[in-house]
């Protein structure tokens, strides 16, 4: 999944980008533009991750509430 976040951070980063002038994509650079898709595909996966989390608290939830039968001998 990191290289969809990496395309994910860069086509945000570049809208990000087009929709400034000249003087103020100078002002940012690119090494502010760099640590811009740094921080998107850092709240990415943090978000990814927070989905996993929930899906896991789910999956035990859920396996939880199956009906276990009872052997009886």
């Amino acid at each position: 999944m990191a290289k969809k976040h990496e395309f994910l951070a860069r086509k945000v980063v570049k809208a990000f980008r087009d929709g400034l002038n000249k003087e103020a994509r100078a002002a940012v650079g690119d090494m502010g533009f760099g640590e811009l898709e740094a921080m998107i595909r850092e709240a990415l996966s943090e978000d990814r991750a927070h989905t996993a989390e929930m899906v896991e608290g789910l999956l035990k939830r859920l396996r939880s509430a199956v009906d276990k039968p009872e052997i009886e001998l």
